[in-house]
């Protein structure tokens, strides 16, 4: 691999590291809209998928006082099942429908999040965490992107910025798992995706440390609504533009 390609590559998985640490989420979202001006999609997407396990750890053990098992268990139970149906989907019908879907809910959040008072805004029942996980993992086993629907699941709960990054790294640490566990069976890892994985590690490392260490002295309302506004422009796009 070219030096100039290492260092630009590293950059960029430096910086989708740190905002994992700072929101719980952003890794995959971050690394695959620039990663694929450097590399192959394919080998950027293994990448990808081998460093957000990685992610997920690290920033989970940043943040493991405040992990409650509880609170991700639905939503790793809908995701589990979500993946095989959101894989018949993707045999059976067109992207779109699910994109529009998908774009509908996270409006719906949005828009909850943005327009209402959080003294006056009703809760979000805990039983919506299965329907959550399940759209997010039918979403992720027919086109690779079920995030959204469990972060904007997530970030309705009324839980500290802690509890919601550690929540969030407990369902897609497992996702993640699963995927790096199906490209190894098939194959797909290559020799020189090799050194930009091992000189990745220490930056990245660093880059969520500090981005959880912000997530301290970072108020949970603005981060909240830059959540939120970040769900509605997506959802739109999708809702609109599948």
């Amino acid at each position: 691999m070219p030096l100039t390609t290492l260092l630009l590559s590293l950059a960029i998985l430096t910086v989708a590291g740190f905002t994992q640490g700072l929101t719980g989420f952003g890794f995959g979202l971050v690394s695959m809209a620039l990663l694929p001006l450097l590399l192959p999609v394919k080998e950027a997407a293994v990448v990808v998928a081998v460093l957000n396990l990685v992610t997920c750890v690290f920033t989970l053990w940043a943040v493991r006082r405040h992990l409650c098992w509880r609170r991700g268990r639905s939503l790793i139970v809908g995701s589990a099942a979500g993946v095989p149906f959101g894989v018949y989907l993707l045999a059976h019908l067109e992207p779109a429908p699910l994109l529009r879907t998908m774009g509908i809910v996270l409006v719906a959040f949005a828009a909850a999040e943005l327009l209402t008072d959080a003294r006056s805004r009703p809760r979000v029942p805990g039983w919506l965490g299965l329907p959550a996980g399940f759209l997010g993992g039918s979403i992720g086993g027919a086109l690779n992107m079920g995030g959204p629907p469990v972060i904007a699941y997530v970030y309705a709960q009324p839980w500290s910025k802690e509890e919601i990054v550690a929540t969030l790294q407990l369902v897609f640490g497992v996702s993640a798992l699963l995927r790096v566990a199906l490209i190894g069976a098939g194959g797909l890892y290559t020799a020189p995706m090799v050194p930009l994985l091992l000189f990745t590690l220490a930056p990245m490392a660093l880059a969520i440390l500090l981005g959880t260490r912000l997530l301290l002295r970072v108020p949970l309302v603005p981060l909240r609504r830059g959540v939120a506004v970040f769900l509605l422009a997506l959802g739109l796009k999708h809702a609109l533009f599948p």
